[in-house]
């Protein structure tokens, strides 16, 4: 059993359980998924996560983490995809048997020394939606690449942050390539023709790719690129183009860092969209699907912990050329959470405490205002306001 911090929790708190298929072989026998829960002051219960949990045979402890933890895993990105939610690495480890008749049960445990605070933003996703998505992944003929694109998909979520797109580009491009194969074979099947290098040459020359001369392979090149920006992406060609660039040219140092910056950041947001939606109709999701309609799965959810931000002024008696400055050693913690509903709101009580620690000989301060920038979606005012209280 793993626990991980999530963006994403199951609406109604059912167990989504995974059984493998009748011609399974290996360890494995089921997969669950589940919320997992914290008591809280009053003794209510908190969604922290999700638990994922793989069940099967194993000879030991480590044995089991070895057969069985991966299987855990790689749901976790299909949840993150489905969702549109960074999923954290998994913190917590639990290994048990249970008790039979002939001995007691067994446990191993590990715990994370410095846990998160659970995401003050959170996304539901209904059981029955995330099972579309599992169903269309079991025995699906290109399952494998499709888990290493979400895989790639998740990353990318992870790296969100409010200062640059650029690790997400790269993510997301990997994920591109994998998911480019994916509706390469498919195209292969719908025409009829064989998975090889002559059936790639005669899509590309169909849709007006020729080699330049005989001893040339770059119109097979040029054919993947066509395939993820038309598939992929749309046709939006200049959001596929500057992905491509920052994610190239960042992996290989071959341009300006603002020049791959710039790229990132004008492609990025959109890229997210085009990929979760590409992943997702590859699986087979219907597209009256609500992961494909509904609003609230078009933006990618950050795990982000909420920032405080004060402003203010301060007074020095130094006259340094360069005078430092080192702000109010300001410590914010999160008092409380506590869910508003089943989908997605909650109350976050916050405080911080400033003790000017950090001042110089001679400066003062005065606070002004305070927000706490809150971990909402990158198209969306990423700030809310509060009441400065300096404790």
């Amino acid at each position: 059993m793993l626990r991980a911090r999530s963006t994403i929790r199951l609406r109604d708190d059912p167990h989504v359980v995974i059984n493998p298929g009748p011609d399974s072989t290996g360890p494995v026998l089921g997969v669950r998924v589940r919320n997992a829960f914290s008591k809280v002051n009053d003794e209510r219960l908190l969604v922290i996560g999700l638990f994922v949990e793989a069940r099967g045979t194993a000879t030991s402890p480590d044995s089991a983490v070895e057969q069985l933890a991966g299987w855990a895993l790689s749901h976790l990105q299909v949840i993150t995809t489905a969702g549109n939610g960074a999923i954290d690495e998994p913190a917590d480890l639990v290994v048990y048997a249970p008790p039979t008749h002939e001995r007691s049960g067994r446990f191993l445990e590990r715990r994370s020394c410095g846990p998160k605070d659970p995401a003050v933003v959170v996304r539901s996703v209904a059981a029955a939606d995330l099972l579309t998505v599992l169903h269309g992944l079991e025995g699906h003929v290109d399952e494998q690449r499709l888990h290493r694109a979400m895989a790639h998909y998740r990353h990318a979520l992870g790296e969100l942050d409010s200062f640059n797109r650029v690790a997400c580009a790269e993510s997301l491009f990997m994920a591109c390539e994998n998911l480019g194969h994916v509706v390469l074979r498919r195209l292969y099947r719908e025409a009829g023709l064989l998975d090889n290098g002559g059936s790639k040459h005669k899509l590309a020359v169909a849709a007006g790719f020729n080699p330049p001369n005989e001893r040339s392979n770059q119109h097979l090149s040029d054919f993947d690129s066509y395939v993820r920006a038309h598939y992929i992406f749309d046709d939006e060609k200049e959001v596929y183009d500057r992905l491509k660039f920052a994610s190239d040219h960042f992996e290989h140092g071959s341009r300006r860092f603002d020049e791959i910056q710039a790229a990132a950041d004008a492609s990025v947001d959109k890229a997210f969209g085009h990929v979760r939606r590409a992943i997702l109709r590859e699986i087979g999701v219907p597209g009256e699907s609500p992961l494909v309609t509904e609003e609230k799965y078009q933006h990618p959810l950050a795990g982000w912990q909420p920032a405080l931000q004060v402003g203010g002024s301060y007074t020095s008696d130094r006259d340094d050329d360069w005078p430092s400055f080192y702000g109010v050693s300001l410590f914010p913690e999160i008092l409380d959470i506590e869910d508003l509903d089943d989908d997605q709101r909650r109350k976050v009580t916050l405080r911080f405490i400033g003790s000017g620690a950090a001042l110089l000989d001679g400066q003062e301060v005065a606070l002004e205002s305070s927000l706490w920038a809150m971990p909402l979606s990158p198209d969306r005012k990423a700030e809310q306001p509060g009441e400065p209280k300096v404790m």
